[in-house]
């Protein structure tokens, strides 16, 4: 709830070191399509026209292909990310990291750019607090003379210790608040809850 930085690791399709993402050495004109690189198929009357298997539409195949990754361009690599988490988020709010994600299908006409990465917020629950919205609540356990005659009581909040003033003849289960101690609002980025 008040923002971090986690460094997540994870596997993704990268160009082939060896071949640059080029798939190997030397080309010709494809063998399936001729060069089109579209192929027709006829079922009873109807003719469809795909994109050719053999060489993805680009109308040339490699003759040489590379053998650390057989051809297809890519690799699979772990990456390592540091992802920043700003303050606020629920589980399930989702984070783009521009730039880390998969390569593209056809690593040597993009240049080998790679997509982004999407991460899914998992939020684990504290056992000292519970969240509602952006206010967050805790309990405090008082003895029957602190209720009856109040009392000055210092409480742990996500924002470090604090003191709260129990005023007298406080009964069970009252709630008192700490304005601005809970967390920040994502859409307005403040205030902060209680």
């Amino acid at each position: 709830v008040l923002g971090t930085e986690k460094s997540i690791t994870y596997s993704r399709n990268c160009a082939c070191e060896v071949c640059n993402g080029q798939k190997g050495t030397g080309n010709r004109v494809c063998s399936t399509c001729n060069g089109s690189g579209s192929v027709l198929y006829r079922q009873s009357f109807v003719t469809m026209q795909t994109t050719c298997p053999t060489c993805k539409g680009v109308g040339r195949e490699v003759t040489n292909k590379c053998a650390a990754c057989n051809g297809q361009g890519i690799n699979v690599k772990t990456n390592t990310v540091t992802v920043r988490i700003p303050a606020g988020v629920f589980k399930g709010n989702r984070l783009r990291v521009s730039g880390c994600g998969e390569a593209g299908p056809d690593t040597s006409s993009h240049q080998n750019t790679h997509g982004d990465l999407y991460v899914e917020l998992n939020v684990v629950n504290d056992p000292n607090f519970a969240r509602s919205g952006n206010d967050i609540h805790s309990n405090v356990t008082l003895s029957v003379t602190q209720a009856m005659l109040g009392c000055a009581k210092s409480i742990e909040t996500i924002h470090g210790v604090r003191t709260i003033k129990i005023p007298q003849g406080t009964q069970p289960d009252s709630q008192l608040k700490l304005y601005g101690l809970g967390v920040v609002n994502q859409a307005k980025k403040s205030p902060k809850g209680n």
